[in-house]
């Protein structure tokens, strides 16, 4: 009875030394296998076209992928952003996920005068702009509340995602006092003028 106890001790604490020698060297292995991958810092690669900066991926030992493309300021076919940012660490063998640009799209800048301004973001969500600065100015013309003008002007060639000014009616200047004209009124005929008496 004691022999079988004591092999079921050993063999319970050989059992216990194989597992914290098989985690120690795993550990140890897994330090080794990071410690020996190499680094490299993202570039930055916004505004270079796809083969000057796959090459230089590739110098840093990581790959490039094109997730999207959008619409932009920049050139069709140049990088407008990226994933991870650039400046970063990481391991090298990764991928950096780009989008590059379809270049910009042109519209021509709709008639945006006399439409009630509480409706704008519609409009603009309609034709891909962007809501800019908003000036307020008295007019005697145009309700309170309603567009004035817009920059760009009506019919202007733009491009889409630019911002758009408004100048936005408040109504009329309550300062403005009418002018009123009067007609000369003409003398009743019981009046004379004294040479027609002598």
């Amino acid at each position: 009875m004691l022999k079988h106890l004591m092999a079921i001790l050993i063999a319970g604490f050989s059992f216990i030394v194989f597992i914290i020698i098989f985690i120690f060297i795993s550990n140890s292995l897994i330090a080794s296998m990071i410690t020996s991958r190499g680094v490299a810092t993202v570039p930055d690669l916004l505004g270079l076209n796809m083969n000057y900066a796959t090459r230089l991926l590739e110098n840093q030992h990581l790959s490039i992928e094109v997730i999207d493309t959008e619409y932009s300021e920049f050139s069709e076919g140049l990088i407008i952003s990226q994933i991870p940012s650039s400046g970063r660490q990481i391991y090298q063998n990764r991928t950096i996920q780009v989008i590059t640009s379809r270049g910009a799209k042109i519209i021509d800048m709709p008639d945006l005068t006399g439409i009630l301004f509480q409706n704008i973001n519609e409009i603009l969500r309609t034709y891909e702009l962007r809501l800019g600065t908003i000036t307020q100015h008295y007019s005697t013309e145009v309700q309170s509340g309603f567009i004035i003008s817009t920059i760009p002007a009506p019919g202007q060639i733009t491009m889409a995602g630019v911002e758009v000014n408004f100048i936005i009616s408040i109504g009329r200047d309550p300062l403005d006092v009418p002018v009123i004209e009067f007609e000369e009124e003409l003398l009743p005929s019981r009046y004379y003028f004294f040479d027609d008496i002598f």
